[in-house]
């Protein structure tokens, strides 16, 4: 597990945690971004062959899984999107493939806004998109919706947006434990379309 000790403006004195899998380096660097759930249970889905191919970062956000929690940080999304900024800086990557779920959704969802340069392609599952302004964003993107769990009003913003939305079948909001094979082909359609 890799770490990057934080400090400066506007950013905690903490570690933040993810892991690093290998990959085509000639590809775009693939980042999964859980929220609250620990990134390692993220390794399965990122290890199928339907994602197979990329550089992939599964990072747990401050106050999730092998991340540091300090106590003087407000955990809002924006914070939590310069933590995520500051530790794609430091590794040297740009253009990525964003994979956010529920409040890594929002906060990749976040970074995209704030520094659209480090994101290429956009998938998000599980944020109220309306609040969050996933319709303004320019990168290409799609939105990941659970067959027994449909955000209220998530949806007919994507539409509106003209964003595509993938489903997983037989899957609630915990995409991954609900569906381990259906998730990874998802997000790979979802990459795919997004636009």
């Amino acid at each position: 597990m890799h770490s990057l000790s934080l400090s400066g403006p506007h950013l905690p004195d903490a570690r933040i945690r993810w892991l690093d899998l290998p990959g085509d380096d000639e590809r775009p660097v693939r980042v999964f971004v859980p929220g609250p759930d620990d990134a390692a249970g993220y390794v399965e889905a990122a290890l199928h062959p339907a994602l197979a191919g990329p550089r992939t970062l599964l990072v747990d956000l401050l106050g999730a899984g092998a991340s540091e929690r300090p106590e003087l940080f407000g955990y809002t999304v924006p914070e939590h999107a310069a933590t995520l900024a500051a530790l794609l800086d430091h590794v040297g990557v740009a253009g990525v493939e964003l994979v956010g779920h529920g409040t890594g959704a929002a906060v990749a969802i976040a970074l995209a806004g704030h520094r659209p340069e480090l994101v290429g392609r956009l998938v998000v599952a599980g944020p109220e998109l309306a609040a969050d302004g996933f319709a303004d964003l320019k990168c290409p993107r799609a939105f990941l919706v659970g067959g027994r769990d449909r955000p209220a009003g998530g949806e007919a913003v994507a539409r509106a947006a003209g964003v595509p939305i993938v489903e997983v079948l037989d899957a609630g909001h915990d995409l991954v434990a609900d569906n381990a094979a259906g998730y990874p082909e998802a997000v790979a359609a979802a990459l795919l379309v997004a636009r």
